[in-house]
């Protein structure tokens, strides 16, 4: 975990001293229990008793782990209509990055 989030920090960093005014921060997720029993709530239409929590048990922890890539992939597909014609292709340069 230390060697995890060390190894974050460092890419943070990194990618902030490349970009310098062009970086951005990474999302920050809250994966609490309390967030996903929100979550899965929403998604049933209905609140649980007791509340979903992914870190109670495998099948709980695999439903979570199954949710994140999902949710993330439908969301970039839904966006690749926005991303087509001249004003999505018309990105700042980053001149110091440039071979």
């Amino acid at each position: 975990m230390v060697a995890r989030l060390w190894f974050g920090i460092h890419v943070d960093s990194a990618l902030q001293q490349q970009l310098g005014n062009y970086y951005f921060p990474r999302v920050q997720l809250n994966l609490s229990a309390a967030n996903w029993a929100n979550i899965i709530d929403e998604a049933l239409g209905q609140k649980l008793n007791p509340p979903f929590n992914p870190y109670a048990n495998t099948v709980n922890f695999l439903i979570s782990a199954y949710t994140i890539p999902y949710v993330g992939l439908t969301g970039y597909v839904g966006t690749i209509p926005l991303l087509q014609g001249a004003g999505a292709k018309a990105v700042s340069p980053v001149p110091h990055l440039r071979p």
